[in-house]
């Protein structure tokens, strides 16, 4: 049925024989707005019902275990869906440019959704991740113009949220990126790596959280990534990074214009703080503080248009290494027993005063 545009209306029989709706059968069916299942099938092919424009509602028979690469992608008008229990991955490009999808709920036993799958679904305003995906990347949720709302189920086990290498086409993809309504999200505690562009052009993101007990390791970008975790980010005002994480790289909160301070959970175990291609602070001109905590061995090129950066708490008792700074005149707060390695150090080039810390 590929191309037939005059289509409006379809219901299997159950006379028929089939198990599977083959690759693209009704792709390019713009006209059809209706389809009725009578049959036990047990799989959707790829693009199966690719640019069905018309078509608002369909219900996946129960004994559906797997949905093909874009099976809806540009079904515009499609409002519901129900996807069965059985099903256990949400293909790539699945239900791209839905975009009157208002909601859709993943079953529990769904444990990997691909690159793309919910992309431009400019009416899907919350989603729910189940517990057992393990990793989030690619564009997911890219421009999900309405979605303000993003949870993780309890005892969630996801591992990796962004990947943390070049794609082939050269890009970097944002799971969230360009999410205007986006205003908060926890990340949950089973999650060890932050990569790439995940939050880039969340102007309303005021509010990034980690659950307790977060077992976070890297915050990092691709080291030839042009673009940042929280590019853009123009409402984050502050963020706490949690204890565990031992290494932040890359551009990371560029243009976060509001972003003021930057703390660490107590006993924190991060050891080097580095830019790449560009600062880890670049345009945060807001920022007026940040800590250095106590393990911290390396300070390369993070702060770049950091203009009222005035104040620096450095922990660690052996001065750390600092390059590539583009920042001057600030007050810088060091243990007391270490003022003199301090002044001795190239720590002396950049900032107007020094003091103890209390």
């Amino acid at each position: 049925c590929k191309g037939c545009k005059n289509l409006t209306s379809v219901d299997l029989s159950n006379n028929l024989k089939i198990s599977r709706i083959g690759d693209s059968m009704f792709d390019g069916c713009n006209g059809l707005s209706e389809i009725i299942f009578n049959i036990n099938i047990v799989e959707i092919g790829q693009w199966a019902f690719y640019d069905c424009s018309s078509l608002k509602r369909i219900d996946i028979p129960e004994k559906v275990t797997k949905i093909g690469h874009g099976a809806f992608s540009g079904c515009s008008s499609l409002t519901n869906i129900n996807i069965p229990k059985m099903v256990t991955e949400i293909s790539p490009y699945t239900f791209r440019g839905c975009s009157n999808l208002g909601r859709i709920d993943l079953p529990e036993t769904v444990t990997k959704i691909g690159e793309y799958a919910f992309q431009s679904c400019s009416s899907l305003t919350s989603i729910n991740i189940p517990k057992e995906v393990i990793e989030l990347k690619g564009c997911i949720f890219e421009g999900c113009s309405s979605l303000s709302n993003v949870t993780f189920a309890k005892g969630a086990k996801l591992k990796l949220l962004g990947s943390i290498s070049r794609y082939a086409d050269g890009n970097t993809k944002g799971i969230f990126m360009n999410c205007p309504a986006l205003t908060s999200i926890e990340i949950p505690a089973s999650v060890e790596t932050i990569g790439h562009n995940i939050f880039e052009n969340c102007p309303s993101l005021t509010n990034v959280t980690f659950e307790k007990k977060s077992q976070l390791k890297s915050i990092i970008n691709y080291y030839n990534s042009d673009y940042a975790i929280f590019e853009n980010c123009s409402a984050l005002v502050s963020i706490e990074i949690p204890a565990s994480v031992e290494t932040m790289q890359g551009l990371i909160f560029y243009n976060c214009s509001s972003l003021v301070s930057v703390t660490f959970e107590k006993e924190s175990q991060l050891k080097s703080i580095m830019g790449t291609r560009s600062s880890v602070f670049t345009g945060c001109t807001a920022l007026t503080s940040i800590e250095i905590p106590v393990n911290i061995k390396d300070l390369t090129n993070i702060v770049y248009n950091c203009d009222n950066l005035t104040h620096i708490y450095c922990y660690p008792i052996v001065p750390p290494k600092i390059t590539d700074w583009d920042c001057k005149n600030f007050v810088l707060y060091v243990p007391s027993q270490s003022i003199e390695a301090y002044k001795n150090s190239s720590w002396n080039n950049y900032y107007s005063s020094i003091r103890a810390i209390e």
